[in-house]
């Protein structure tokens, strides 16, 4: 008797970033029940050289564009579509195509020894273009909602050819096509393999019918109240998980600390704090994994207090933030992210700030390295700390400064409001325990206390 199987494997490098997916067939022969022989061979493959490019059979190609960390438009193209020009730079047609092989080839044999002969699959079946002499010809466009999930994709022309909704926990609820291509890239912006029906989070994979993750969290044992199968604490409506681990949220907030300022607009009252709750002209947070290499933002992540006059009326700001793709070489993730935000209720300039940070974890050594700085305007202050697993926070900076003029503002963030270096001693789970600033080491409470009692309002009375 004979079986045919399909054959599915995925490869990924350190640091749980797919580099190489594998499809073929399999026969075997069993003779009264035992196995007898067989054979086995891969027809289709998907090689991810990096994350602007994505590389097929016969060099068929997926180039996608991203702004900051989110991915706005891919291109679909084969080697004839480029005449002198082309993604590898290799001449003509031919060489760019024996180019892309040669680098699949290069990768599969670093990582198992051999490349497998591989059949060409047809065209229809990979979504490809047939070749033409115009540039770039297949061009597709995405529209996300708030957790970055794709919502509408519209072609070159501005033409909406595809429409997608969700439930909550991902799972495809509407699928709208004009035409027959058809993005894999939709919850969460994650791709979903046509042949498992699973989104592919880095670390792990998802099953968005089960609501779980198919395999345990790696980093489970720091939050043990918590399923390690669960996703985003049962809130997907709120929150994504961008890799399939748990991270460090990084806030930065701007904040007035008198009651009023500006000739009477609304300030928010307070000093430093580090609680989630305090108010303020504008909140950002990212959410930073240096392990894997990541780094996570969505809009709604940039938020501003409610604006409150007692002639023009209470409204609430629209800041807007950005978080740029980052740079990973081992434990240490490098990444510029910042904010921009202006008073709702009058024509006013915006409140910039800018930050470039870099983050090593060493979990062995048991130390978080932080160092970076922040730029930012001369008005109003600033406050930036970090969060581990357990919810405890510490100060990575905090910015005094004086006066109650909001024209302060004009130039943007053109002045270094922050420089920071300093590491947290953390336990084997990523908690925090002490912190090394300066030379010399100070517990949690005592290190935030700086920030805490430091006066916010020095040219005023304090709050």
């Amino acid at each position: 008797m004979m079986t045919s199987v399909e054959i599915k494997r995925s490869f990924a490098k350190p640091g749980h970033q797919r580099v190489l997916k594998l499809r073929g067939d399999a026969q075997q022969i069993f003779v009264n029940g035992e196995f007898s022989g067989g054979s086995s061979g891969f027809w289709d493959y998907t090689m991810y050289v990096n994350p602007y490019m994505v590389v097929r059979p016969e060099g068929h190609y997926t180039k996608h564009i991203y702004v900051n960390s989110e991915r706005i438009a891919s291109k679909i193209g084969n080697p004839e579509d480029f005449g002198a020009g082309d993604p590898t730079g290799q001449g003509d047609a031919v060489g760019r195509k024996i180019k892309m092989e040669e680098v699949v080839e290069e990768n599969f044999n670093e990582l198992f020894g051999n490349v497998p002969e591989i059949e060409q699959a047809a065209e229809q079946e990979l979504g490809m273009s047939s070749g033409s002499t115009e540039p770039e010809q297949n061009s597709y466009w995405f529209t996300s909602d708030h957790l970055g999930s794709s919502a509408f994709i519209t072609d070159g022309s501005g033409v909406a050819i595809q429409h997608l909704e969700y439930m909550a926990f991902g799972e495809v609820f509407v699928d709208q096509r004009r035409t027959g291509f058809g993005t894999p890239y939709k919850f969460n912006a994650k791709e979903l393999d046509c042949e498992s029906g699973y989104y592919y989070y880095s670390a792990r994979y998802y099953d968005p019918r089960m609501a779980r993750f198919l395999s345990v969290d790696p980093a489970a044992d720091l939050m043990p109240s918590w399923s390690p199968y669960s996703y985003t604490f049962n809130n997907p409506l709120k929150y994504i998980d961008p890799t399939g681990a748990i991270p460090y949220p990084i806030t930065i907030r701007s904040f007035h600390p008198g009651k009023t300022f500006g000739g009477g607009f609304g300030g928010d009252s307070r000093g430093f704090s580090h609680r989630s709750s305090a108010i303020s002209r504008i909140s950002h947070t990212v959410i930073a994994d240096a392990a894997a290499g990541t780094l996570s933002y969505n809009s709604e992540n940039t938020s501003s207090s409610r604006s409150h006059h007692p002639i023009f009326g209470s409204d609430v700001a629209d800041p807007k933030g950005y978080a740029s793709p980052p740079s990973s070489e081992g434990n240490t993730l490098s990444f510029e992210t910042g904010y921009a935000g202006k008073n709702p209720l009058v024509p006013s300039p915006e409140i910039n700030v800018e930050a470039g940070l870099s983050i090593t974890e060493d979990l062995d050594a048991g130390f978080l390295t932080i160092s970076g700085s922040v730029d930012g305007d001369d008005f109003p202050n600033t406050e930036a700390f970090i969060t581990d697993p357990s919810g405890q926070s510490v100060f990575i900076g905090g910015d005094v400064r004086g006066g109650n003029n909001p024209l302060e503002l004009r130039g943007g963030a053109d002045k270094r409001i922050m420089d920071v270096g300093f590491q947290i001693k953390i336990d084997s789970k990523g908690n925090f325990q002490n912190v090394i600033y300066k030379g010399q080491e100070y517990n949690i409470v005592d290190y935030n206390n700086m920030f805490i009692d430091k006066n916010p309002n020095p040219n005023n009375d304090r709050p």
